[in-house]
């Protein structure tokens, strides 16, 4: 039986967690130092099933062992770029599951675990048991954002994740936003296709998905080929956009042109009058024996007439096409306007990285880990994501112990694995760690500053130990 946790204990968990972030009133030197006695207690506590563990192996001189590899890690690159500079470290890597690095890690047989989730509580007990103490450096994140159309309301800001999974599982019955409590509005659901690792990531995330495949989502789920498909499923069309922002410019030039055609066919009778009473004096003028100057200024009288009333025909045949081409507009625009509402009620998810650049258009909903009052919303920013509060966030992370820092080979791959970070996690379309947080840890790598111990993982539920 375990003993239970101790006031002390957790009194040092929360101040480990206030190293991490700011604004938790506890100073990094009273923290360390609370760490540093807790840390000599719990080793003269185990200092009998210390002596009786197995010996931990002796590392290979001038070789870095790293185990994992996570779904989107980037170590092989960062690797590659490590020996293409002139990196002595000898890099072995072992493309086992998390669950195995970790359990690599606390035997002693490697130095680096590379995994997309923290270490768990029974991983970091296996580790401490053996003497060794975890260190986690943060080299990326990746999430996905999900959202609605820009401007679109269906009266949702925030939703808990079992909504989220509720709205895209297979066999969803929910085809309402009412259904869920929100505004009456059709639901459309799309999103990438399973080639996508959004598409997978949201599949472990949301949908505890082993291996995610559309058997796994509802059977009207719009599969988008690419990004830009997907986010016009949510968006429509830009032509539509533009044309359905113009429909109350399109109605008043529309009416301007009906009433120039109204002019111009009154302008055309007036004109055709005239033509007739023109011809009509003509013949009367012949017929009662007028002068020759009379009978010639009559006749000019029709010449006049009969350019007049071409004028008034071409008059009228322009006003008659513009009237047709502003009808066309009109019907355009309350069409395309027909389909802007239309996707109101759509809803898609995106990788934070594509959002970014599209978030005038998307309108992204918060995400709070559980349902019920008091829940906690987070909206998707690069520092939520980074920082791992957003719940449909992952980070990229490489677990070490202090052991291992304190060997040249570890340290040296390390500091330039951590340097290159922000610019491969760019160009890999994941979300960079801030230079700030790198700054620090290169400084856990080097020495200079003491490292964040970790005491205690996340909460209970929010890791999920892999098999």
């Amino acid at each position: 039986m375990s003993r239970p946790t101790s006031r002390r204990a957790l009194t040092v968990a929360a101040s480990a967690a206030c190293l991490a972030v700011a604004g938790c009133g506890v100073s990094s030197d009273g923290a360390m130092r609370e760490l540093e006695q807790a840390q000599s207690e719990t080793g003269t506590q185990n200092a009998s099933s210390k002596g009786s563990a197995k010996p931990l192996p002796q590392p290979t001189p001038g070789e870095a062992r790293i185990a994992g590899l996570a779904r989107g890690s980037f170590t092989p690159l960062a690797v590659d770029r490590y020996r293409t500079a002139g990196g002595t470290t000898q890099v072995t890597i072992d493309r086992g599951g998390e669950a195995r690095a970790f359990r690599e890690l606390c035997a002693g047989n490697v130095d680096i675990a590379d995994s997309g989730r923290p270490i768990t509580r029974a991983e970091l007990t296996r580790c401490r048991e053996a003497g060794l103490t975890p260190v986690q450096l943060t080299v990326a994140a990746d999430a996905v954002v999900v959202a609605t159309k820009a401007g679109s309301d269906v009266g949702a800001d925030c939703l808990p994740v079992g909504q989220v999974r509720e709205i895209y599982r297979a066999g969803s019955p929910i085809y309402d936003w009412g259904q869920l409590g929100y505004t009456n509005t059709p639901m459309e659901v799309g999103g990438p296709s399973p080639s996508s690792e959004a598409f997978t990531f949201f599949g472990h995330t949301v949908l505890d998905a082993a291996e995610p495949s559309l058997t796994d989502v509802r059977s009207d789920y719009r599969v988008a080929a690419d990004d830009r498909q997907n986010r016009l499923f949510v968006t429509g069309n830009e032509g539509d956009a533009r044309v359905a922002s113009q429909r109350e410019l399109v109605a008043a030039r529309l009416e301007a042109q009906q009433t120039r055609a109204t002019k111009a066919a009154q302008s055309q009778r007036a004109a055709t009058a005239e033509l007739v009473a023109a011809r009509r004096d003509q013949r009367k003028g012949i017929a009662d024996g007028r002068s020759a100057a009379a009978r010639a200024k009559a006749s000019q009288r029709v010449r006049t007439a009969e350019r007049a009333l071409a004028q008034a025909n071409a008059y009228v045949a322009s006003a008659k096409r513009d009237v047709a081409r502003g009808k066309r507009a009109t019907t355009a625009a309350v069409a395309a306007t027909r389909r802007q509402s239309q996707l109101r009620g759509r809803i898609s998810y995106f990788r934070f990285s594509y959002y970014e650049l599209y978030e005038e258009e998307l309108r992204p909903l918060e995400i709070a880990k559980s349902d019920g009052a008091g829940r906690s919303c987070v909206f998707p920013s690069q520092d939520s994501v980074t920082n791992g509060s957003y719940p449909l966030a992952r980070q990229l992370l490489l677990t070490t112990t202090t052991a291992s820092l304190a060997r040249a080979e570890v340290k040296t791959l390390l500091t330039a694995y951590l340097r290159r970070a922000r610019e491969i996690a760019a160009a890999q379309r994941l979300v960079p760690v801030p230079e700030q947080r790198i700054v620090q840890q290169l400084g856990w790598v080097s020495g200079n500053q003491r490292p964040t111990i970790v005491v205690d993982p996340s909460a209970p539920g929010s890791v999920r130990e892999s098999s």
